[in-house]
């Protein structure tokens, strides 16, 4: 749903930014500065975005065992709507004559 994308976004972004912006051995082996520090910030969270796209992608929603159960189900029930139907209709004389 939209809000557990939200929260993902949110969360992305904030642990991207307390890694590299608090990390002192990002500090010490990069001696970046402080705009360099954001480029990584950002260039870190691109990646986890790209990286859960391409998840999300590759990974379907529904497995296929799932969505052959639900057309299963699916047409189970209308079988049996069929059925109930059939017989609750009222039968018509075969001879050709009428119930009168």
């Amino acid at each position: 749903t939209q809000s557990t994308w939200a929260l993902g976004i949110a969360g992305v972004l904030t642990n991207a930014a307390i890694m590299v912006w608090t990390s002192k051995s990002i500090q010490r082996s990069t001696s970046l500065s402080a705009h360099g520090r954001l480029l990584l910030v950002l260039l870190v969270e691109h990646g986890v975005f790209a990286l859960r796209w391409l998840i999300a992608f590759v990974i379907p929603d529904n497995p296929s065992w799932v969505a052959r159960a639900v057309l299963e189900r699916e047409f189970a029930k209308d079988l049996t709507w069929q059925s109930m139907i059939a017989q609750s209709e009222p039968s018509t004389p075969r001879h050709g004559g009428s119930f009168i």
